[in-house]
């Protein structure tokens, strides 16, 4: 059957506001406006509505994926007033913004330049570049040696990439300023997926390197148990959003997060809320400018999530700015293109909007560590089992509460509709 058409009135149903200065007192009534015009800037004034419905939704634990050079470039203290606000509960960069940020903590500076300094004068100077900024290498080689000291001083075990972080925000904590630091002061939780790939790496190689000279066991950094305590905060919550500057690693794994529950054997419980800003483009196949529309059909978001991608606009046959493709285009809801405020219905709960969220710890610690990790009165404090093995586990489905899943056709295979082994144990997990 032929999709009807709509009609040209339904067509001409939004008429563009103008951007009105003489309104416009502050920077939320600046972005307020983009939302009523074009291009670029109703895009980014989508992205700051879904960011507002996620952050102010008492049921939303908000994660933050950043990648790209925010630290160096400027947006240290924005990452970390995000977590000093209580405006996300979650947060996995890139290794490079946790060293920088780091490495500003002790004092240390960026410095401008010019893309056309001579880089080879700047090895004489051991000056590193990013783009149109410099760091001092002989101060970064000063904090690969206090880190490398950390790991040195600290038990012989695997450790997750944020237990390591949450180490190092006890030293950043010294800078009220400092993303890592902040991280520690408020219990957030901090990822960082790709650790290796970075100069905490680097640092790390050292200790390894050392401990291995002097006969001794180094400390190991192990990625898989990051996806298992990611996976905990996700099951505590009943609904999750996500906002993105840049993408990688950092995009991916917080996505990805759904997929690890379904397959431990949970309820699936997509994604609700979803901004991202990023340069990139879907065209070219980077993760970056992933559609969120594209990761719908992995099941990482919602089929209802409220969703904004600001996107560099690219012409697909010349490769130059141009006008935005349809490969390219912003997803949005519905809701959001008829410019109307919009709100989460969930069966006949309505979610009103809040000024601020109370923010209480609860009461289990993650992973049966010092850090607590905030909640907003939504989650269900679930207990956590240690055994020999030194894991934490996972709580058992029927103990986690979650949304309920999409309707399946009879006979549909469902890892959820069955009795699955626990990964570490003899305690089976029966879904409910």
């Amino acid at each position: 059957m032929a999709m009807r058409k709509p009609t040209k009135k339904e067509l001409t149903s939004v008429p563009i506001e103008h951007l009105d200065l003489e309104k416009t007192t502050s920077v939320a009534d600046l972005v307020d406006g983009y939302k009523r015009i074009s291009f670029q800037a109703r895009t980014l004034g989508m992205c700051a509505s879904v960011l507002e419905n996620a952050m102010t939704d008492p049921r939303c634990t908000v994660f933050f994926g950043g990648a790209g050079a925010l630290t160096p470039g400027g947006l240290r203290k924005v990452m970390r007033d995000m977590v000093e606000f209580g405006l996300v509960d979650v947060v996995v960069t890139t290794g490079a913004i946790a060293y920088h940020d780091y490495y500003e903590a002790h004092g240390h500076r960026h410095y401008a330049t010019t893309p056309e300094t001579d880089d080879i004068v700047l090895r004489e100077h051991f000056l590193d570049r990013v783009y149109d900024t410099l760091a001092d290498e002989s101060l970064f080689r000063e904090c690969d040696d206090e880190i490398a000291s950390l790991a040195d001083g600290l038990e012989t075990r695997p450790y997750s990439s944020r237990e390591f972080l949450w180490e190092m925000g006890k030293i950043a904590a010294k800078d009220p300023n400092s993303l890592v630091g902040t991280c520690y002061r408020k219990g957030i939780p901090y990822f960082v997926p790709a650790l290796n790939d970075s100069s905490i790496g680097i640092a790390l190689a050292k200790h390894h390197h050392d401990r291995v000279k002097a006969k001794k066991t180094p400390i190991a950094i192990d990625s898989i148990k990051d996806n298992y305590e990611i996976a905990q905060v996700k099951l505590k919550s009943p609904r999750t959003g996500v906002f993105y500057v840049g993408g990688g690693t950092p995009k991916n794994y917080i996505s990805q997060v759904e997929v690890i529950q379904e397959v431990m054997g949970y309820a699936e419980n997509p994604h609700m809320y979803a901004a991202q800003i990023t340069v990139d483009v879907p065209q070219w196949g980077g993760l970056s400018g992933c559609t969120f529309e594209e990761s719908q059909s992995w099941g990482k978001f919602h089929k209802d999530a409220k969703m904004a991608q600001r996107h560099a606009a690219v012409d697909e046959e010349r490769g130059e700015h141009g006008s935005r493709p349809p490969s390219a285009r912003v997803t949005v809801d519905k809701d959001l293109l008829a410019l109307r405020e919009f709100r989460f219905d969930e069966r006949d709960e309505l979610v009103d909007l809040i000024e601020g969220r109370r923010r209480e710890i609860f009461d289990a610690d993650l992973l049966v560590l010092e850090a607590g990790v905030f909640d907003f009165e939504r989650v269900e404090t679930v207990a956590l089992q240690t055994h020999d093995d030194r894991v934490s586990h996972l709580p058992e489905a029927r103990e986690v509460p979650f949304h309920e899943g999409r309707s399946r056709e009879p006979g549909e295979a469902a890892s959820v509709d069955c009795i699955v082994e626990h990964p570490h144990g003899a305690t089976p997990m029966t879904p409910e």
